[in-house]
């Protein structure tokens, strides 16, 4: 049986995931002002990303897609430069912590770039994780990242974030197996974490982690999220979901359903959990601040970080 954390380990927990939360919100505010563009919220699918920097070192690589905010944040990237990024502001990108690769936004090449990370790190103590979305999977690059980490026996870690939607297709749509997992696993090692409490995904994913770190061979691992909100803020869900479904899903809210659990256990008061609540919105105001006020970017400097 795990551990359980300890009173600080929970409210740090929290702290992360509700810094998540503040920050898409506040991304979201900012993009219907037009201040930055078009911006994928992770809205159901914080506790992943917070988890999986959580369990890495700052040796480990961490090469993510583009719906990473919570792990760039746990390993971090400070906020106020993750919204100049996704303000088209390339002076974000000079704000990647180590051993980290920026933001990628074509779908699946972020696979080749971490199989390669991977092979210098054969003869290493540190792994690569790479993050991928399920419409990723049907990508050619995946595939042949998979097949080439598991001849070679790479310490890699491809974690599928299965939120059943490839921007407006649904998984049914576009993969003939209904877990990925299984999808993938005469090419590789694979593992499935099924949806359920926060605390007990964040162990299984531990898990993961330190069974790459032992075999030093590759491993997939897929994790079930929910995806509230649209793909981005440039689509329109109701076209292709249904309003129950959305609304059904917003019950399931996995914050939410942490909260209620802290407090049902009494590990954490209401007044703690407000208490954090507050600490992490007055964070992400602070660095949204700092992002408004920055000078723009001169036009003779775009380029600057585009090879650093």
């Amino acid at each position: 049986m795990q551990k359980m954390q300890t009173k600080q380990e929970l409210q740090q927990l929290l702290l992360q995931l509700y810094i998540t939360q503040a920050f898409d919100h506040r991304a979201k505010m900012l993009q219907k002002t037009g201040h930055i563009g078009t911006f994928p919220s992770s809205k159901g699918q914080e506790h992943l990303f917070v988890s999986l920097a959580n369990h890495l070192t700052i040796n480990d690589w961490y090469c993510p897609y583009y719906r990473d905010h919570g792990a760039l944040i746990t390993r971090g990237m400070p906020i106020h430069a993750l919204f100049q990024y996704w303000a088209g502001d390339e002076r974000g990108n000079s704000a990647i912590p180590p051993h980290t690769l920026p933001i990628n936004i074509p779908i699946g090449s972020q696979c080749a770039h971490a199989t390669g990370i991977a092979w210098s790190l054969k003869h290493q103590d540190a792994i690569c994780l790479v993050t991928l979305g399920d419409g990723a999977t049907s990508k050619g690059e995946v595939y042949e990242s998979l097949n080439f980490a598991q001849i070679h026996k790479l310490p890699i870690l491809f974690v599928v974030n299965n939120n059943q939607f490839a921007i407006s297709t649904a998984l049914s749509q576009q993969s003939s197996n209904p877990l990925i997992a299984n999808k993938f696993s005469n090419i590789i090692s694979t593992a499935h974490i099924p949806h359920g409490p926060i605390l007990e995904i964040d162990q299984k994913i531990k898990a993961e982690i330190t069974k790459v770190k032992t075999t030093r061979s590759p491993l997939l691992l897929e994790v079930m999220t929910l995806r509230l909100d649209p793909h981005t803020t440039n689509d329109d869900a109701l076209i292709y979901r249904s309003s129950k479904d959305i609304e059904l899903d917003n019950t399931q809210y996995p914050i939410s359903q942490f909260e209620q659990f802290l407090l049902s256990q009494n590990l954490l008061s209401a007044q703690n959990i407000q208490s954090i609540k507050t600490s992490a919105r007055a964070t992400v105001d602070q660095a949204a601040q700092h992002f408004l006020n920055a000078p723009s970017q001169e036009t003779n400097h775009i380029n600057d970080y585009l090879y650093a």
